[in-house]
């Protein structure tokens, strides 16, 4: 059965490079039902990046679960 999970990672948040979520970072990703996952996250777009409250894109990648402890 295909399913949607969403995370959440909040300001200060640990990274795996050593660092912490400056704004913190929202996440979904969505399960095929046969193990096959897709993972949408929202970010600055590439004329705004760095800045948290600035036009955005909504962005594929891997999941965030490894990057965000």
């Amino acid at each position: 059965m295909p399913y949607v999970t969403v995370k959440i990672a909040g300001r200060g948040t640990p990274t795996s490079d050593g660092g912490v979520s400056s704004v913190g970072h929202m996440w979904f990703s969505l399960n095929d039902g046969n193990g096959v996952i897709s993972s949408y996250g929202f970010s600055p777009d590439k004329n705004n990046v760095g800045n948290p409250f600035a036009p955005g894109d909504v962005n594929t990648h891997g999941p965030d679960d490894f990057y965000y402890k």
